[in-house]
């Protein structure tokens, strides 16, 4: 049951920092790069042009989150029956 919340926070956090990375990439140019990484081959690029554009707190919380999901999906994984 833990674990089940850990995932799930941890998955919204990634989703959150995600969705800010779209929106301060909507406002910069070019703006294509915001749809870019909402397709999922794409969604790789969002921490790499996060930081490029200067969004480095959203680019860290990002990378954060993708850690913190991998490893609570690797635990959910490794200890269910």
């Amino acid at each position: 049951m833990w674990t089940l919340a850990q995932l799930s926070l941890s998955f919204g956090c990634l989703l959150t920092a995600h969705l800010m990375i779209v929106a301060g990439l909507a406002t910069r140019l070019p703006r294509w790069r915001a749809l870019a990484i909402l397709v999922p081959p794409g969604c790789l690029l969002a921490p790499y042009w996060a930081h490029k554009s200067g969004m480095r707190l959203r680019c860290y919380a990002w990378l954060l989150g993708c850690m913190v999901y991998g490893v609570c999906l690797g635990i959910a994984t490794w200890s269910s029956p």
